[in-house]
């Protein structure tokens, strides 16, 4: 009777963010106009960036109310191993070529912070992204 040997395969989980900023801005923006929308979601809360300029403001925050931060939560939750896994492609789908929004991400995981910044248009993104993208529109449209 042979025995034969199986081993198991195990994968290293990627670690979920501790904290997310994330946000919206055109880079084409010119106006005294809002460029952008930003938040950040830490500590089992949400802040708004209140200065809309094209990059995140730390200073310039406000806590939002909790039933935001319960719709926002679900970027931290299901944050794609995908961008984990890709901290050097800070630029995915050529973010701003065609006049369009773009897509902002600073995920901070073990105390480093990795930023990305994704083209809107799902078609120009990694498969891996598409559904994240997408839920990241749908929820900066409820904020």
């Amino acid at each position: 009777m042979a025995l034969s040997a199986c081993k198991k395969e195990t994968t290293t989980p990627v670690p979920k963010p501790d904290s997310l900023i994330f946000g919206r801005y055109n880079p084409m923006c010119m106006t005294a106009m809002p460029c952008g929308k930003f938040f950040l979601l830490q500590n089992n809360m949400l802040f708004a960036d209140q200065s809309y300029y094209m990059t995140p403001n730390p200073f310039a925050l406000a806590k939002e109310p909790d039933s935001l931060y319960v719709i926002a939560k679900q970027l931290i939750d299901n944050f794609p191993a995908y961008l984990l896994n890709h901290p050097n492609d800070s630029f995915i789908g050529c973010p701003g070529c065609t006049d369009g929004e773009v897509i902002r991400l600073w995920a901070t995981a073990n105390d480093v912070r990795t930023k990305w910044d994704i083209n809107t248009d799902t078609s120009q993104i990694p498969a891996e992204l598409r559904t994240y993208i997408w839920q990241a529109g749908h929820v900066l449209d409820q904020l």
